[in-house]
């Protein structure tokens, strides 16, 4: 039977309460993001987009961080154009720097994050090989790696980094480094990635973004990233794959709680 434009408004509108209410079920800390198909080569995240510069990446997680990539995103695109280097960013004002950043909070501090970050990559680069311990890394409330492969955190605390000597890097930008750029980096040194021990494998991201895409990246090896409330960490069964082919999976937990909702 016919709907009438008037019935189609008022189902669209019920659905529209409907996603609403599911967005509000959502608990603090777990992502939003609706997952791509498994087949999919980009996820969605802006470290994919900026993962062939180092630096770049670096950058942007100091907007991303405590913001929301609505407001950041924007304005980082535009402060990249501006400053493409870590010369070009070492020889702006201080004071332009900040007014620019002004509407993303904390914007001294950003600021002069920045430009120490700007200055230490000019004199100590990150070089393969050479390494600063990392203390409190991975944090060490981090929610465990679903497998006894690996340690909880995924690597044991206190490993030497090549980019943990440059100031503003904390957990966030090393995760982000380690996801996207730290196999590239390696490689460019010489050394071989074996498939299967790629670097992101032994990430356990705290930040929510990070971590949905890593819990999609195991996905599509057919692995189920083991959560609070999930029974075990098992090949995903079907249905589950469905769903995430269909666009229409966040995060799903066994046990009837809700990680992401639907």
């Amino acid at each position: 039977m016919w709907k009438t434009r008037e019935e189609i408004a008022l189902v669209e509108k019920q659905e529209r309460k409907e996603r609403k209410k599911t967005v509000r079920r959502v608990q603090a800390g777990i992502s939003t993001a609706i997952w791509p198909p498994l087949s999919s080569d980009r996820f969605g995240l802006i470290q994919e987009e900026l993962k062939g510069d180092a630096f770049h990446l670096i950058v942007g997680t100091t907007f991303l961080n405590r913001t929301r990539g609505s407001v950041a995103i924007p304005l980082l695109r535009q402060f990249l154009r501006d400053y493409p280097t870590p010369h070009a960013l070492s020889l702006a004002p201080l004071t332009k720097t900040s007014t620019f950043l002004q509407p993303l909070g904390l914007y001294n501090v950003r600021a002069t994050r920045l430009h120490n970050l700007a200055t230490t990559w000019l004199t100590t680069p990150p070089i393969f090989g050479q390494a600063t311990k990392k203390y409190n890394y991975p944090p060490r409330d981090t929610k465990p790696f679903p497998s006894s492969l690996l340690p909880n955190n995924g690597v044991e605390q206190g490993r030497c980094w090549e980019i943990a000597h440059l100031p503003g890097v904390g957990a966030y930008a090393l995760d982000s480094w380690r996801i996207f750029c730290r196999d590239e980096f390696r490689r460019a040194a010489g050394e071989r990635v074996e498939v299967g021990q790629e670097e992101w494998r032994s990430v356990v991201p705290m930040d929510k973004e990070l971590r949905v895409y890593v819990r999609w990246m195991w996905a599509k090896e057919g692995v189920r990233w083991k959560e609070p409330g999930d029974i075990q960490q098992t090949a995903l069964s079907s249905p589950f794959f469905e769903r995430v082919e269909d666009g229409k999976v966040v995060e799903i937990v066994e046990d009837g709680g809700s990680y992401g909702g639907i």
